[in-house]
């Protein structure tokens, strides 16, 4: 069993992250889980709406700690997308069962059985409204995060929390230290 388990039952597909010992904390390898997961729901036209839920006593966690490091890393794209997350990637309304638990599931049936037509417009409507109202914000948080994460507290922040000891941290801006955050 993979850190992802689905079950697609009356066209809503429930995603339950599955690392109950971590508390469901998105690893590197699950965030590339379902990333893969996206990719191919979004060509699943069975699929009318998504649940996600996690296993044992919590949601998630956040970012796994363990990965920390490797997450930080400047190799990790151009960008740095965060393709793990539905909201991006696919045309159905996603819910995060969070505490709604069970309810979580009549919603989703609810949206299910509506016209797919209509719910892909409105959630592609949305979306673009929600992408137009941020502007060029978005574009500038990017570059932010680019700069950011190239920038050795990234790394130190990082490898303070793995090995448990107070972060170095660099002289902040206005110090003389060039590519502050």
């Amino acid at each position: 069993m993979g850190d992802v388990v689905t079950e697609l039952r009356d066209a809503v597909l429930t995603v339950t992250l599955h690392r109950p010992g971590r508390l469901n904390a998105l690893s590197l390898s699950l965030q590339r889980e379902l990333a893969e997961l996206w990719a191919r729901v979004r060509r699943d036209a069975g699929v009318r709406c998504i649940v996600v839920t996690g296993s044992g006593r919590a949601f998630c966690a956040g970012a796994d700690v363990a990965d920390l490091a490797a997450m930080t890393a400047p190799a990790r794209g151009d960008r740095g997308r965060i393709e793990f997350c539905p909201s991006g990637c696919v045309d159905v309304p996603v819910i995060a069962a969070g505490e709604l638990g069970p309810r979580a599931s009549e919603i989703a049936v609810g949206v299910a059985a509506q016209s797919p037509a209509a719910v892909r417009a409105t959630v592609a409507a949305l979306r673009r409204r929600h992408r137009a109202a941020l502007g060029t914000q978005l574009a500038q948080a990017w570059a932010d995060v680019a700069r950011q994460r190239v920038h050795p507290d990234a790394a130190e922040g990082a490898r303070a929390l793995t090995e448990k000891r107070p972060a170095q941290w660099s002289q902040p801006c206005g110090s003389g230290q060039q590519g502050a955050p």
